[in-house]
């Protein structure tokens, strides 16, 4: 009886820890940073910026992450919380802005080193998608 609990308990950490990564995401071509002069403890202006001849979408939704001794660690994000999915197009060679306000998800951020983690993508044909992501990091003093 012990060998099947032992057995469980360590299948499940090896399975729990495999889903606790990031998804692996191709390479894109969209690059992303934090406007400067932009930054506050409740919201940031990230620039994206799509150097290619391809026309990228992405949206609202993003997510925070804090550096910890244990890596990228994203904040508890309280139940029900929902995000508005309007498409947003990155246009070829352009740049776009997005004034991201995260205290009403994780409130005010306290003193830290964090990244802003922003999904895109490139649409071929119905079914025929990849996804990316791009990470900005910024520092709350």
């Amino acid at each position: 009886m012990k060998k099947y609990v032992l057995l469980i308990i360590v299948a499940v950490m090896v399975f729990g820890l495999a889903g606790c990564g990031s998804l692996d995401y191709p390479k894109g071509n969209v690059t992303a940073e934090v406007k400067e002069g932009s930054l506050t403890n409740t919201q940031l202006t990230l620039v994206l910026t799509n150097d290619t001849d391809r026309e990228y979408t992405t949206g609202l939704s993003f997510r925070i992450e804090r550096r910890t001794w244990r890596g990228w660690v994203e904040p508890e994000i309280p139940w029900g919380t929902v995000w508005r999915l309007p498409g947003i197009i990155i246009p070829p060679n352009s740049e776009i802005e997005l004034v991201r306000n995260f205290a009403n998800v994780y409130g005010e951020l306290p003193p830290g080193r964090y990244r802003i983690v922003k999904g895109y993508s490139y649409w071929r044909a119905p079914g025929d998608t990849d996804q990316f992501e791009v990470y900005a990091e910024f520092v709350i003093e």
